[in-house]
């Protein structure tokens, strides 16, 4: 079965930017925990500083969407959903 990736490159509100690295920090622990997790890490971008990777490879898809019903998961959206983003754009893939 193929790993699944899940990649977000973010835009954080500047006001926010704390708030930000603290949820992502504690979503990412908690994550790593998770069955099926093989990886997943924040990288901040080295040129424009409110920019963000969100990276995470999961065994499948069905961890992935484990993934998603999770308490860090839900977490995650209610920052990303409210006013902590300017702008996200994901990518989803499949690796063998």
């Amino acid at each position: 079965m193929p790993a699944f990736s899940h990649y977000a490159r973010v835009v954080v509100n500047p006001a926010r930017g704390l708030e930000f690295i603290r949820v992502m920090q504690k979503v990412a622990e908690d994550s790593r925990r998770e069955t099926g997790c093989l990886g997943f890490v924040l990288l901040k971008s080295a040129h424009e500083t409110q920019t963000y990777c969100i990276s995470s490879i999961w065994q499948s898809q069905m961890a992935w969407v484990a993934h998603t019903a999770t308490e860090q998961f839900g977490d995650q959206e209610i920052f990303m959903n409210g006013t902590g983003i300017l702008s996200v754009v994901y990518t989803e893939e499949y690796y063998v």
